[in-house]
Order: structure tokens, then sequence, then C-alpha cells
């Protein structure tokens, strides 16, 4: 059980680590870019990691919450 929250915060730190990153290397190195299109990018990376991390949330402590209470309400009954 250790080794899931283990992986979920480093996949979580690695997946906000992205968007500086990445909005870094596109401003220093593609300088053709109108400020419109960085914006627009750092949103859609930020949107992209918001998923990931609602998708880990779920995996890793939704439903291991929701087994336990069905595990807790078969054992009451």
């Amino acid at each position: 059980m250790r080794s899931f929250y283990t992986t979920f915060k480093i996949i979580l730190f690695i997946t906000l680590a992205i968007n500086p990153v990445i909005f870094i290397v596109f401003k220093n190195y593609l300088n053709y870019f109108s400020i419109i299109d960085e914006i627009s990018l750092f949103s859609i990376v930020t949107i992209i990691n918001f998923f990931v991390i609602i998708i880990m949330v779920k995996k890793f402590y939704h439903d291991p919450i929701k087994k336990l209470e069905l595990t807790i309400k078969h054992f009451l009954v």
C-alpha cells in the first residue's frame, strides 16, 4: 500500500513540474510564438495536468476508501 502512495507522490510531482518546464522550453527555443499561443499552450498543459491529478486521486484515494467502505458494510451485515 505504501508503494502506491509513493508512486502517487512521484507522479504528482512530475505532473506539476511539467508546466514550468514546457513554458520555459517554448519561451526560450521557440521565440516565434505570440503571447496568445504561449498562454493557450500553458492552459492546455495545465488542463491535462488537472485531469491526470483527478484520475490519480480517484485511483489512489477514492477507490481504496470505497473498497474499505463496502468491506465494512459487508462485515456489519
